[in-house]
C-alpha cells in the first residue's frame, strides 16, 4: 500500500475528461471546447414523440434502456483509462477494492461514504440503513444495496475510533446492511473529501465488474458522514425511480439541516435558508436556458451537490469520473454528464432528476461559517477549518454564536451586513439577466420579507425593516413545537 501512495503523489497526471482545477468546477467553454475537439466522447441522448409516446433515444435512434452489460463495459473502459493514464492512482483503487469483499450480485445501490475524523456522527449515520423498507413497508432485502466508508486522513496523522465504531457496529447489527470499510493515509494535496470520493468510486466500479454476475445496474449514492437522518425507503426509490426512468443519469433528493437547531439561533436559520432557497429558485426549469447569453452552467440546473444524490454507475464512467482532488466533485460531476448528453454546443439538462427523499444534515459548516464570517464552502480544503468543523458539536456550536440568537436591536448592524453579503453573492452567481429582478423578489418573500422592508440598488440592497423577517421566524418556531 506504502507503495501505491508514493506511485499516487507522483503519477495522478494527464486527466481524460476532466479539467483540474481548485474548487474541481470546469466551466461549460472548456467543456465544449474539449468535447469538439473530441466529439467521440459525446454520449448523446434526446427525447422525441414516437406514436404519441415520448421516448428518449441514443445517438444512433435507439431507445434507451437500463442494460448491465453497457454499463459493465463503459466501466471497464473508463477503469483502463485510468490504469493508463493515472497508474499511482489506480493501484490505490485495486488496494481498495481488493480490501473489501466481493460485491453481491443482487447489489443495485452503493452508498458511498467519505469519513475523515466523523467517529461521533458514524454510529447514528449507519444506523439510518439498518432499517430499509420497501414499497409495502417491510424490511428490504439487504443484498440490493452496501455501505462502503473510507476512512481517509493525512499522511502520518493518528487514526480516530472510527474503524472500531463501524466494526462494533457490524458485530452488534449481524443482520444490518452489508458495511465495508477501509482505511487510508494520503499524502498532500490528496487528503481531502474530493479524492476520497474518487478514489471510493472507482473502487466500487471496479468491485462490481468484478462480479462474475450482476441482477441489474448499478447506482452510486454519494453521502456525507454527518448524515443526521435519511427516507426509510431511500434505497428503493432510488432503484424504482432510476429503473423507471432510464434517461435519467442523476438525481438530486432534498436536502434539510436539522429544523431542530436551525430555528434556536436566527442568524443561523437564514444562513441556511439562504443558500437553499436560492438554489431551489435558480434550478426552476424555467431558467434553465443554454442558450440565453447570461445562464449559468453551475446554477441554472438541478444541482448534483454531496448526500441523498445518486449517480448511474454508467453516467460516472461515461463523464470520466470525478475530476476534483479538492471539492465540489460531485457538483462537477453532474457538470460533465450533462456536457456528454449533451449536443456538444449545450448541455442535456434533462438527465438530472429529482428524487423523492429528504434527507437530513450538520448545520455545522454554517456554525462555522457565521463563527469565522466566510462562505461556509469558500475555502473547503482549509484543514484547520474543517478539523474544526468536524471536532466541534452542534451544540458547543450554537453556544458560541449564542449573541446571535434572536433579531434584535444588537444583531440587526450584523444582519445589514449579512443582507450586503447576499446581494454580492447573488451577483456573482449570476442569474438569468432579465431575471434578476424576479429572482431576487422570490428569494426576499421566500425569507420571509414584504415587499416594503428592502429597496434593491443597482449596487447592493437595503433593508428597511426585519420585524416580518422576525415574526415569521418565530412563528415558525411555535408550529414545530
Amino acid at each position: 500500500m506504502l507503495m501505491a501512495v508514493n506511485e499516487l503523489a507522483k503519477e495522478y497526471c494527464r486527466p481524460t475528461i476532466d479539467i483540474e482545477h481548485k474548487l474541481g468546477m470546469a466551466s461549460f467553454e472548456e467543456l465544449r471546447q474539449l468535447l469538439q475537439e473530441e466529439p467521440q466522447r459525446l454520449n448523446t441522448v434526446s427525447r422525441i414523440v414516437l406514436n404519441d409516446k415520448e421516448i428518449w433515444i441514443d445517438r444512433l435512434g435507439q431507445e434507451i434502456v437500463r442494460n448491465s452489460d453497457k454499463e459493465r463495459e463503459t466501466a471497464q473502459d473508463y477503469l483502463a483509462q485510468e490504469a493508463i493514464n493515472r497508474p499511482g492512482h489506480y493501484d490505490l483503487v485495486q488496494d481498495i477494492a481488493y480490501g473489501m469483499p466481493l460485491m453481491d450480485i443482487n447489489c443495485r445501490v452503493a452508498v458511498l461514504v467519505p469519513a475523515w475524523l466523523e467517529e461521533d456522527n458514524l454510529p447514528r449515520f449507519l444506523a439510518e440503513f439498518e432499517d430499509q423498507l420497501d414499497e409495502s413497508g417491510s424490511t428490504i432485502n439487504r443484498s440490493f444495496y452496501e455501505i462502503n466508508i473510507l476512512v481517509n486522513r493525512k499522511e502520518g496523522d493518528q487514526t480516530d475510533n472510527s474503524i472500531k465504531i463501524i466494526k462494533d457496529f457490524v458485530h452488534e447489527h449481524p443482520w444490518g446492511p452489508l458495511i465495508n470499510y477501509y482505511d487510508v493515509e494520503l499524502p498532500e494535496p490528496f487528503n481531502n473529501v474530493g479524492y476520497a470520493r474518487k478514489l471510493l468510486t472507482d473502487a466500487t466500479l471496479l468491485r462490481s465488474i468484478s462480479r462474475l454476475e450482476q441482477n441489474g445496474c448499478l447506482y452510486i449514492q454519494s453521502e456525507d458522514a454527518d448524515t443526521i437522518s435519511i427516507d426509510r425507503q431511500q434505497i428503493i426509490k432510488v432503484i424504482n425511480k432510476m429503473d423507471s426512468q432510464p434517461h435519467l443519469d442523476a438525481l438530486k433528493g432534498q436536502q434539510d439541516r436539522m429544523p431542530e437547531y436551525l430555528m434556536q439561533n436566527d442568524m443561523l436559520f437564514l444562513s441556511c435558508r439562504l443558500r437553499d432557497f436560492l438554489e431551489a429558485i435558480m434550478s426552476r426549469k424555467k431558467y434553465r436556458n443554454p442558450q440565453d447569453k447570461n445562464w449559468n452552467f453551475s446554477w441554472n440546473r438541478i444541482v448534483t451537490g454531496g448526500w441523498n444524490t445518486v449517480f448511474s454507475a454508467e453516467a460516472y464512467a461515461l463523464a470520466g469520473g470525478y475530476s476534483s482532488v479538492y471539492s465540489g466533485e460531485d457538483m462537477d460531476l453532474g457538470n460533465k454528464i450533462t456536457a456528454v448528453r449533451g449536443d456538444g454546443t449545450y448541455p442535456n439538462l434533462e438527465v438530472i432528476g429529482r428524487l423523492p427523499t429528504r434527507a437530513e444534515g450538520s448545520p455545522r459548516r454554517f456554525i462555522n461559517q457565521i463563527k469565522k464570517g466566510k462562505d461556509a464552502y469558500e475555502d473547503f480544503s482549509d484543514e484547520n477549518d474543517n478539523l474544526t468543523i468536524r471536532t466541534l458539536s452542534v451544540e458547543e456550536g450554537l453556544q458560541e454564536i449564542s449573541h446571535l440568537q434572536r433579531i434584535d436591536s444588537s444583531t440587526i448592524p450584523i444582519l445589514n451586513r449579512f443582507a450586503k453579503g447576499l446581494f454580492e453573492d447573488f451577483k456573482d452567481v449570476n442569474v438569468v439577466g432579465d431575471n434578476r429582478g424576479e429572482v431576487m423578489e422570490s428569494l426576499m418573500f421566500w425569507l420571509g420579507f414584504e415587499k416594503d422592508d428592502y429597496t434593491i440598488r443597482e449596487d447592493g440592497i437595503d433593508i428597511n425593516n426585519w420585524d416580518n423577517v422576525r415574526n415569521k421566524i418565530e412563528q415558525y418556531r411555535q408550529n414545530r413545537r
